[in-house]
């Protein structure tokens, strides 16, 4: 999440800046210049995301304040020069409407939420800074490139160690836990603990050196690209064109998937179990697993592990039955556990639910940072690791049971084990199970032995490990890449280790 957070904020801050350059280098056309950049910044707003049309607010007052003091600089050695208070109408406009936005804002956010607000007002002052040092890099004459681009990381280098000590908005990231406002703090439970793994801090530093430098590339290939000459004015075009192109692609990504409304969802699978007139000491542990899938269906992963959590003891409850019903009822079971896990969804159906849930429930820092987790398996509001284990796993343990019924129907009948699971097909299974947990999709391994036969799923880190349990059996499935093979002696017969 660290690199993808580090890319998003760059581009942000670059595009951000590189709009209110274009705002503020404007003469007669600059209020509807600055009008243009606010409509471009606002779009936070639509899903009460304050504190960053704060942080661009900022940022822009910043870059269009140090525009203005370096057109008073550079022109004060002019025969008559223009002094500093001195406005135009146009710009007397553009203040006030300035003034009039930053009133509006205040009283929209709490000043009891000064925390999070101010963090943004200083990361869009740092950008600001850096936006307004790249441009400085741009201008030519006074030094050479390389001395140019020397002093301007430095400067960058030494704006970031500010964010890096004060920042918490890369740190709250981590723990989905935004600065509360203050007089929550001591009602609510989840305490938020400014200081947390600061080293988060440190991904300001290339992120205030790239702004500076895409910034600097930026005005710089759009100078030259106003040169008379054909031949590399035409380069400077396709050069800028690259790069605006890549300052402005992750910011409309990103914001596309944050502010666009999710409100569809896959339909649930169909799926009507097919009666059955077990044994009670069979029936009720199915009709309790038939529950749970129901629960679940249609739901978030969340829902999926909260239903199956039961999955377990109703396992346990008919793993004996297996050597005592007879051969009709051990048929009928394996029909009815796999009628059961038919009516389980595609594990994208749980996954987009989840991404549906979070947008429609959650505040924007959440919905963020699920945004950005997509692309970190480790770090997700779910953590997908875990969530695909543990869908796997549950799903492997209820096909080793089908198959395990069927064997033993198949050994009360003809009085041996089959030689493989060809040999339950088509009268006990439909087909050869897949094993959810092979990432090439083959299905369940089974083997005859000397003293009987070998089931066995390759597990979560998806090797086949000839059958041999984890060091450590787990009451439950769902331990992403952990070693060994599932078998269903390992976990119903030497119990826990």
């Amino acid at each position: 999440m660290t690199y993808t957070l580090g890319v998003l904020l760059a581009t942000t801050l670059g595009c951000v800046g590189l709009v209110a350059l274009w705002a503020a280098g404007a003469g007669r056309w600059a209020m509807l210049r600055w009008l243009a950049f606010l409509a471009i910044i606002a779009p936070p707003l639509a899903v009460e995301a304050d504190e960053v049309f704060v942080g661009c607010y900022v940022l822009g007052a910043t870059v269009g304040a140090g525009v203005w003091l370096g057109r008073w600089w550079f022109h004060r050695a002019d025969a008559d020069p223009r002094p500093l208070w001195a406005f135009s109408m146009g710009g007397l406009l553009t203040l006030t409407a300035a003034v009039a936005v930053a009133a509006a804002m205040g009283a929209r956010l709490e000043f009891t939420h000064y925390q999070a607000w101010g963090d943004f007002a200083l990361i869009g002052l740092v950008g600001g800074l850096c936006t307004l040092v790249g441009a400085w890099m741009a201008v030519e004459g006074w030094s050479t490139p390389l001395r140019r681009t020397l002093l301007g990381c430095l400067a960058a280098l030494l704006l970031s160690l500010t964010l890096v000590q004060l920042d918490e908005f890369t740190t709250s990231l981590r723990h989905g836990v935004w600065p509360q406002p203050q007089f929550q703090v001591f009602l609510s439970p989840e305490r938020y603990e400014p200081g947390s793994e600061r080293y988060l801090r440190a991904v300001w530093t290339p992120v205030c050196i790239a702004v500076t430098l895409l910034t600097a590339a930026a005005v710089g290939l759009a100078r030259a690209a106003q040169r008379p000459v054909a031949p590399r004015n035409r380069h400077a075009k396709l050069a800028l064109l690259a790069v605006i192109a890549a300052i402005v692609a992750p910011p409309v990504w990103v914001g596309a998937q944050w502010l666009l409304p999710w409100r569809s969802t896959p339909p649930p699978v169909a799926f009507e179990p097919p009666p059955s007139d077990l044994p009670v000491e069979a029936l009720h542990p199915l009709m309790v697993l038939q529950t749970q899938v129901d629960d679940a269906r249609g739901g978030t992963q969340h829902d999926y592990v909260n239903s199956m959590k039961g999955l377990y003891p109703q396992l346990e409850a008919l793993y004996p039955l297996r050597a005592t019903l007879p051969v009709e009822d051990l048929a009928r079971v394996s029909k009815r556990l796999r009628a059961i896990e038919g009516g389980i969804q595609p594990y994208d159906s749980y996954r987009w639910q989840s991404i549906i849930d979070v947008h429609q429930r959650t505040n924007w820092h959440r919905r963020l940072r699920e945004i950005l987790c997509r692309w970190d398996r480790h770090h997700s509001v779910v953590d997908v690791a875990f969530q695909e284990s543990y869908y796997a796993d549950s799903r492997a343990m209820l096909r080793l049971f089908q198959v395990e019924f069927a064997l033993h129907a198949y050994q009360a009948e003809h009085g041996e084990w089959p030689e493989g699971i060809a040999e339950l097909v088509p009268n006990l299974l439909p087909e050869a199970p897949i094993d959810p947990c092979s990432p090439v999709g083959d299905p369940l391994r089974y083997r005859r032995t000397a003293d009987g036969y070998l089931l066995y799923s390759v597990g979560d880190n998806g090797r086949d490990d000839a059958g041999k349990p984890p060091k450590r059996v787990r009451r439950w499935v769902g331990w992403p890449h952990q070693a060994g093979d599932i078998t269903l002696p390992s976990w119903f017969d030497a119990g826990e280790e």
